[in-house]
């Protein structure tokens, strides 16, 4: 028996954790209502959960009907269009939905990276996908699973744009054009330019027009007639936003897809919370614990929201997943490029 911290609001939703060993991931493309069992974990997890009593419960870790561990395996890319309007601004923050070849049901992506490269004439945008594959699951069918990928306005250098996948050298490429902005003073925003003044929800030119934490989003429906640009915080699910917003998908009209929105609802009794979330108000609340990093042999053996996970050393670890930014929801911990949460070196 293992002895876990929870908050009392939440032991009546408590649920088995995640994915067994053995058993099928989830395969959306989004981590929005991601389809698993609502669990429980323990309070004062970070921002999303920050003032909830605590109280004591015994968690029985179980033992493995079929040993099984996750690895972060890179996958090819299918498919990359823009989502925003075309074409875009110059300076402003673009978005990529990036389609990702799975290699079986049990898989599902765990990030896509970028890297910008600006020449002469062309920004060169690489991408190279990863998916999480359980060790003990083979299917006969593969899916694909869409990821969005944002590309800075400081990042840009020029008009013409390649994106290519970036860890296949016969993998799909997509080009576009880049338009100009309408001043061309505001519409340099370079690397090194500060934060701006215009707050969230307002009309921007480029991200450099925007506070700190922002982007400047161009969407169908910002503006007059319907196109304009404006300082949102875009983000790939609910994990990128603050406690109670969604991520939304496929928001109403004129409301922008994939931008932190605290009225879309992020779950519902058909839509659950992932594992170590529970679903309040029409909203995912972050209940896990920190990572135990306890080896382990299958997913049952970790608490919820927690996978048995090969992440570095070949040794199969209770691990909290990530994609970046701030996917860990706990205070005092950074997501590492290994696409686990640790803790923050000091």
């Amino acid at each position: 028996m293992r002895t876990w911290l929870l908050a009392a609001t939440l032991l009546s939703v408590l649920a088995t954790s995640g994915c067994s060993c053995g058993q099928r991931a989830t395969s959306g493309g989004d981590r929005d209502g991601a389809g698993e069992a609502v669990d429980a974990g323990a309070a004062d997890a970070g921002p999303r959960d920050s003032s909830r009593p605590d109280v004591t419960l015994t968690w029985d870790a179980g033992s493995c009907e079929e040993q099984g561990h996750w690895l972060l395996a890179p996958r090819p890319i299918t498919e990359i269009r823009l989502i925003d309007v075309t074409p875009p601004r110059l300076g402003a923050t673009e978005r990529l939905r990036v389609g990702v070849q799975l290699a079986s049901l049990c898989e599902q992506v765990g990030r896509v990276d970028l890297t910008v490269m600006s020449g002469n004439a062309t920004d060169a945008l690489g991408l190279r996908a990863w998916a999480w594959t359980l060790t003990s699951c083979v299917t006969d069918n593969a899916p694909t699973q869409d990821w969005i990928v944002v590309v800075p306005g400081r990042e840009q250098g020029n008009y013409q744009v390649f994106a290519y996948d970036e860890g296949s050298p016969l993998g799909v490429g997509f080009s576009y054009t880049r338009d100009e902005c309408a001043s061309a003073s505001g519409c340099y925003c370079p690397v090194e330019a500060p934060p701006g003044p215009v707050l969230e929800g307002s009309d921007c030119l480029t991200d450099c027009s925007c506070a700190g934490g922002l982007a400047c989003i161009c969407f169908p429906g910002s503006g007059v007639p319907l196109l304009g640009c404006r300082c949102l915080r875009p983000c790939v699910d609910f994990l990128d936003c603050a406690a109670g917003e969604g991520c939304p998908a496929a928001p109403p009209f004129p409301r922008p897809v994939y931008v932190c929105d605290a009225e879309a609802a992020t779950c519902d009794a058909g839509a659950p919370c992932p594992a170590g979330f529970v679903c309040v108000d029409g909203a995912c609340l972050d209940g896990r614990i920190a990572p135990t990093r306890e080896t382990c042999a299958c997913d049952t053996q970790c608490p919820p929201g927690q996978r048995c996970t090969d992440a570095f050393d070949g040794q199969p670890r209770c691990e909290t997943w990530c994609h970046g930014g701030p996917s860990c929801g706990a205070t005092g911990l950074t997501c590492h490029p290994a696409g686990v949460c640790l803790p923050i070196e000091r």
